[in-house]
C-alpha cells in the first residue's frame, strides 16, 4: 500500500491500528493483573495457614514444655524421696538389701530389681511406681517437644516461602505497572 505520509488517511490507519495494538496489550495486560491477583491472594491464604499452624505449634510447645516440667519436678521428688527410703534400710542394716544396694550401678538398676520391691514397704512400692511412672513421662514428654519442635522448624519455613511468593508476586504485578506505556495505562483506568 502506498500511502503519502502527509495523507490523513494513511495517518488515521496508522493510529487506529495503534490503537488496536494498544488495547489488544491492554487486554493481556488486565489478564495479567488479574492471575497476578490471584496468586497473591492464594499465596496470602498459605501464609496465613502457615502462621496459624506455626501459632498453635508454638501452643502446644509451651504447654508440653509446662508438663514436662512439671514431670520432671515429680521425678525429682519421687527418686529423693526413694533415696530416702534406701538410707533408712542401709540403716537398718538388712544384709541381703545392703547386698543389692553395693552391687547395684545405679539407683534405676535398684529399682528393676523385683528382690527389692518385694522386700519394701508398700509405700515404698508406690514411690518405686511413682518413679518409673515420671520417668516414662519424662521420656514421652521429651520425644512428643522434639517432635513439636521440628513440625515448628516445617511451619516456620513454609511461611517464609509463602512470604516470599507473596512478595514475588506482588514485586512482579508493580513490575508490570511500572512497565506499561502511559496510553495502556489509560486504557486500563478508562475500564476500571
Amino acid at each position: 500500500v502506498d500511502c503519502d505520509w502527509s495523507s490523513d488517511v494513511c495517518s488515521s490507519d496508522l493510529q487506529a491500528d495503534r490503537l488496536a495494538d494498544a488495547r489488544a496489550e491492554a487486554d493481556r495486560v488486565e489478564t495479567q493483573l488479574d492471575q497476578l491477583g490471584r496468586d497473591v491472594e492464594a499465596a496470602a491464604e498459605r501464609y496465613n495457614a502457615a502462621q496459624l499452624q506455626l501459632d498453635e505449634t508454638n501452643a502446644k510447645i509451651r504447654e508440653n514444655q509446662k508438663l514436662l516440667d512439671a514431670s520432671r519436678s515429680n521425678l525429682r521428688v519421687s527418686r529423693a524421696e526413694l533415696a530416702q527410703i534406701l538410707v533408712d534400710a542401709y540403716r537398718q542394716g538388712d544384709p541381703d538389701l545392703v547386698a543389692m544396694l553395693l552391687n547395684a550401678n545405679s539407683i534405676d538398676e535398684v529399682i528393676d530389681q523385683t528382690r527389692f520391691v518385694q522386700r519394701v514397704t508398700a509405700h515404698a512400692q508406690q514411690v518405686v511406681a511413682d518413679v518409673r511412672s515420671y520417668t516414662h513421662d519424662v521420656k514421652q514428654r521429651e520425644n512428643a517437644l522434639e517432635r513439636e519442635r521440628s513440625t515448628r522448624e516445617v511451619a516456620l519455613a513454609q511461611r517464609k516461602s509463602e512470604e516470599q511468593a507473596v512478595k514475588s508476586a506482588l514485586a512482579e504485578r508493580q513490575r508490570l505497572l511500572n512497565s506499561l506505556s502511559s496510553e495502556i495505562q489509560g486504557i486500563l483506568e478508562q475500564r476500571a
